[in-house]
């Protein structure tokens, strides 16, 4: 009689407002925005857990606006936002016809490019379409939960994990969530003790300014003169019982796609 073999990839049932990039047991579910917000068909799931449960971006306190985000490919997908620089007054806008959004005509515009291969490669640059010096803090809001998959649809007990925010010999700056769990026991004779443990690294590379972090909040300042740009990449790899899962795409992946 042969055995039944448990299968390690994610399921997730299709929805009209959830967009999906995914590539073998890993799976980004954003909402169209391309963010992920404290939802139970969202979040980045590998091997049947949910690692993040947010993942956000803010213009200091601000929304950015979404203009257009598509899938490339199954496993890469392009977003563009814009939002108004901080300060903004209404007396700087060409009114014209008052058909014209006032966020579009002077605007820093935000891009990100994401690759979903084990682990999540995204590149992350903004461009200062103003005609003036502008100075802000682009806020990436994150958090996990280590869910099972079946459990983000049913109520559930919240799982301890720790966060930890470090500088890495290289130059690299990580967040690091890390959960790690036991449990007895005894079925059919056979006792012990089973464990879990699993973990997200997200590392922040080519990055043209210093971020910080606090309170679940990764903090990038951004200062950019007119037409300058800013650029920062960003690697979310999925730790499976101890084992890092590294991204399979980088840089050389975006000119592929024609970036």
């Amino acid at each position: 009689m042969l055995g039944m073999r448990r299968s390690h990839f994610v399921r997730l049932h299709p929805r009209a407002d959830t967009d999906y990039c995914s590539q073998s047991r890993t799976v980004f579910a954003a909402g169209l925005d391309g963010f992920i917000i404290d939802r139970p068909d969202q979040g980045l799931f590998s091997n049947q857990t949910r690692l993040l449960n947010k993942y956000r971006y803010f213009l200091n306190n601000d929304d950015w606006w979404p203009v257009a985000n598509s899938n490339v490919e199954q496993h890469s997908w392009m977003g563009y936002y814009i939002q108004a620089p901080p300060g903004y007054k209404d007396t700087q806008l060409d009114r014209g016809s008052g058909q014209v959004e006032a966020i579009s005509q002077h605007s820093i515009e935000l891009r990100l490019s994401r690759f979903v291969g084990d682990g999540v490669h995204e590149d992350v640059d903004l461009t200062n379409f103003t005609g003036r010096s502008v100075e802000f803090e682009l806020r990436l809001e994150l958090d996990g939960d280590f869910l099972d998959q079946e459990e983000t649809h049913r109520n559930h007990e919240p799982r301890t994990y720790t966060r930890d925010w470090r500088r890495t010999a290289s130059g690299t700056w990580e967040f690091l969530l890390d959960h790690y769990a036991t449990h007895e026991y005894d079925n059919q004779g056979e006792k012990g003790v089973a464990s879990l443990h699993r973990g997200l690294r997200l590392q922040v590379m080519k990055c043209d300014s210093e971020p910080h972090y606090a309170s679940s909040t990764i903090t990038f300042p951004v200062k950019l003169e007119p037409g300058q740009g800013w650029h920062a990449c960003l690697e979310l790899l999925p730790v499976i019982e101890g084992r890092v899962q590294e991204a399979q795409y980088s840089r050389s992946e975006e000119r592929r796609v024609g970036k």
